[in-house]
C-alpha cells in the first residue's frame, strides 16, 4: 500500500504473485484523513488484488493522482487542507483526470462489542 503523504511513507503490496488477479492492473487511491480507516479499507481492497494508495487529505490526493492517475478514488468528506468536494472539483476540473471516477465514502464508525 503507498501513502501519498510523508507521514505514512512506508510502500507495501500484499498481493503475492499468487493471490494476484484481474484486479492488479487497478489502483484506488483513498483519501482519508483517518489513518486507522484509510489502512483498514486500504487493506480490504488489497486482499482483492488491487493497488492501494493512501493520502491524509484531498491535497495530498489531488498531489498523488497528478503523479500517477488512479483508477479509481474513494474519498472522505470531511478532511483538512481541502475537503471531498474540494478535491473532486479539482478532479474533474483537471483534463488529464476528469474521467476518474470518485467515490465519496462519508466516515463510517466501528462498533464495539
Amino acid at each position: 500500500m503507498r501513502r501519498a503523504d510523508e507521514f505514512w511513507q512506508t510502500t507495501r503490496k500484499r498481493a503475492s504473485d499468487e493471490t494476484q488477479n484481474e484486479h492488479s492492473s487497478l489502483s484506488i487511491l483513498i483519501a482519508e484523513d483517518s489513518r486507522t480507516q484509510a489502512e483498514q479499507l486500504g487493506f480490504l481492497l488489497e486482499q482483492h488484488g488491487y493497488l492501494v494508495t493512501i493520502a491524509a487529505n484531498g491535497k495530498q490526493a489531488l498531489e498523488a493522482s497528478q503523479a500517477q492517475k488512479p483508477t479509481l478514488i474513494i474519498s472522505d468528506i470531511v478532511m483538512p487542507e481541502m475537503d471531498g468536494y474540494e478535491l473532486c472539483k479539482a478532479i474533474k476540473s483537471d483534463a488529464k483526470l476528469k474521467d476518474i471516477p470518485v467515490i465519496w465514502s462519508p466516515r463510517f464508525r466501528m462498533r464495539r462489542t
